[in-house]
């Protein structure tokens, strides 16, 4: 019942549950999705899921039989319609008092789950931008690469939101390309050089939707007038995911 499955998570039940995700027996498995499918049936359990890892471990998880791939499919889902009201308030409190690392799982957690209509409260007026955009300076592959996914999902929700808004144009400039031309040599006038692979990217897409390569292009660094940029230090699976959400989606805050 209620009480037992909130009994369950508030005397520790959640994290050996998730370890038993790792299992290469795939009725143990299964077992462990579906008793964490039981467990997000209670609101109340949601904030323990988020904060202990659990949406992470669920999206990254290898499942072997389809069964368990449903089942957690079907629990994202659970936790996802559980986001509003006094459970996203409490995930709010969390992202800003609780430790760095859980204030960032709830942020990349709550990227994937919440509404649309809740994305400025949660990521301009609750601080969880700024948390996921920390995770892309991070020296940690993993956390850049969560961060980089997390803020492509963003903005993929942000562009469906204001496609069927009836919201008067914003005045500042923007600029969208259609995905057939990110990473695509046509029409590109600067390249960037990452892990040895080529990403053709688009000066004016880049002037309208980033402040940081703005600075790049519009300041006296040397790559202002260079074709081929160098950079160092990230994973070509991040910078591509980064290009993605700066050219495509065109991401901006005025939109939230």
């Amino acid at each position: 019942d209620m009480h037992n499955q909130a009994g369950i998570a508030h005397n520790g039940g959640l994290v050996p549950l998730l370890k038993l995700l790792d299992s290469k027996n795939g009725s143990l498995q299964h077992n462990a999705a579906f008793a964490l499918y039981g467990l997000a049936d209670n609101e109340d359990n949601v904030a323990d899921f988020i904060r202990v890892g659990g949406v992470q471990k669920l999206q990254d998880g290898e499942f072997i039989v389809q069964a368990t791939k449903d089942c957690v499919a079907k629990t994202l889902k659970r936790l996802e319609e559980k986001i509003h009201g006094r459970v996203l308030n409490h995930l709010l409190y969390l992202m800003r008092v609780a430790e760095k690392g859980v204030q960032r799982r709830v942020a990349l957690a709550l990227a994937h789950l919440c509404s649309p209509d809740d994305q400025r409260t949660i990521f301009i007026d609750g601080g969880g931008l700024e948390l996921l955009l920390g995770l892309l300076g991070s020296t940690n592959p993993k956390q850049q690469l969560d961060g980089a996914v997390a803020l492509f999902k963003l903005a993929n929700k942000a562009t469906t939101l204001s496609s069927v808004d009836a919201a008067p144009p914003s005045p500042t400039p923007q600029v969208y390309l259609g995905d057939q031309f990110v990473n695509n040599a046509t029409l590109s006038d600067v390249t960037f050089l990452v892990e040895g692979r080529r990403f053709y990217a688009h000066r004016i897409c880049l002037l309208a939707s980033s402040d940081a390569f703005r600075a790049m292009f519009d300041g006296g660094y040397r790559e202002k007038d260079a074709r081929d940029i160098e950079i160092p230090n990230i994973r070509w699976e991040v910078f591509e995911l980064m290009m993605r959400f700066d050219e495509f989606c065109a991401f901006n805050l005025s939109s939230l």
